[in-house]
């Protein structure tokens, strides 16, 4: 028995008794749940056998939970809290990821993320850290580091931008699907309850950065990479094959939707900017 999820597109299998009855607590997750036969599966085991591994990539999930992420072997490992809590994740490659049960909520829902990202990566299927908003059928990716103020921006949209719709707040899911770029809603939506099955053509994509004055423009290709780059899985640019995915991604992404800078205040006239720019060039 499995419970399957159909994220982006793709069909995953959550495999594990104790995970299973724990995903139907999580919010966000219940729209994503499918009747698809799957072809990826995310099996929670006893996992005894933990390989010891040199961290290629090391952070703090939610501020607290140590996490490390590596490469042993040829297989991703990842793993996450310390003691009798971590949990542990490997993935050789192909269709299965292998993880160590998991008790705790929060631990799952990242988990289940990660192992997301690892099954996707090569398909050129990739979350990204940005809020999206859906206006006249197309999608708008706003990025920028934490604090810089995406949901504030989308929420101007919403309020002065009619037709507009929030897609995801945290982590919309690009792909690229017979040559064009699409953005698909997904179960992680970090502190706004928006959880969407739904995919978008992409009209752009908009970095953002706090400043006196609202200004706009295009970004050329070097520019593009470098302000998409940083909000892609942190993790994932740390080793060479899955640096590659990124980086296919990013090329295939760039000859289909166009970058921009804004430099703007929390304000109307920002949205109304960005708005412009994008649906009446």
């Amino acid at each position: 028995m499995s419970t399957c999820l159909t994220i982006a597109g793709h069909t995953l299998a959550v495999m594990g008794l104790e995970e299973e009855a724990l995903l139907g607590t999580l919010p966000g997750f219940e729209p994503f749940i499918s009747h698809d036969e799957a072809e990826w599966e995310i099996r929670f085991t006893d996992m005894a056998d933990r390989p010891s591994f040199s961290s290629l990539y090391q952070f703090d999930f939610n501020q607290s939970i140590p996490c490390r992420f590596g490469k042993s072997e040829g297989a991703y490992l990842f793993e996450m809290g310390t003691g009798n809590e971590a949990v542990f994740m490997r993935y050789p490659a192909g269709n299965v990821v292998e993880c160590s049960h998991c008790p705790q909520r929060d631990y799952l829902r990242f988990l289940l993320w990660m192992a997301f990202t690892l099954l996707a990566m090569s398909r050129r299927v990739m979350p990204i850290h940005a809020s999206t908003i859906m206006n006249q059928n197309k999608a708008v990716l706003f990025l920028g580091e934490s604090g810089t103020g995406k949901s504030t921006h989308t929420s101007l949209w919403l309020k002065h931008i009619p037709g507009s719709e929030l897609l995801n707040d945290d982590s919309p899911i690009l792909a690229i699907e017979e040559g064009s770029a699409v953005v698909y809603g997904s179960p992680w939506s970090g502190k706004t309850p928006c959880y969407k099955p739904l995919r978008c053509e992409v009209a752009g994509l908009v970095r953002l950065r706090q400043a006196p004055r609202n200004e706009i423009r295009r970004l050329d290709v070097m520019r593009s990479i470098s302000a998409l780059q940083p909000s892609l899985p942190p993790a994932l640019a740390y080793d060479a094959q899955s640096a590659d995915y990124q980086m296919e991604l990013l090329s295939a992404l760039l000859s289909q939707a166009p970058v921009f800078q804004l430099d703007c205040l929390p304000d109307a006239e920002a949205a109304q900017l960005s708005h412009k720019t994008l649906f009446q060039p």
